[in-house]
């Protein structure tokens, strides 16, 4: 039997690379810090980075993607002068968004587990990118 982590696994993959990238863009424009201040190519790199951090925070226990794109991209943004709050609000505006999406998706009997998984994981993203920010410097 099938169970929401393995629900969330099929969903994640290229196929659903469109649908990121149009969530990120929606954020970023929706952020008044950061609408208008990244191309379309910076914004496609985020997207593989991350869904290459949800595949395996979702196929097991390592954090090496997570600690790559937040140690690589975090620092990126507040040297473009993100702040901490420009940046916490992005991250839950992008968890939102995508846990909607992913949610609906899966069979409604996995839907609560599969929210309750996702907030956890956006919890810890959240909290490594401010970790990040704050490292970084950000205001």
């Amino acid at each position: 039997m099938a169970t929401a982590h393995d629900s969330l696994i099929q969903l994640v993959g290229p196929d659903r690379h469109a649908e990121l990238l149009a969530v990120v863009k929606d954020v970023v424009r929706a952020v008044p810090e950061m609408s208008g201040r990244y191309g379309d190519e910076e914004l496609e790199q985020l997207v593989r980075a991350f869904g290459g951090v949800l595949s395996e925070a979702l196929e097991g226990d390592s954090r090496e993607r997570l600690e790559l794109l937040v140690e690589t991209a975090v620092p990126a943004f507040v040297a473009d002068g993100q702040t901490v709050s420009s940046l916490a609000r992005a991250s839950g505006m992008f968890a939102v968004a995508v846990s909607a999406s992913l949610v609906l998706s899966v069979p409604e009997e996995e839907r609560a587990a599969s929210a309750a998984w996702l907030a956890a994981f956006f919890g810890e993203y959240t909290q490594a990118v401010v970790d990040e920010a704050l490292r970084a410097g950000a205001p």
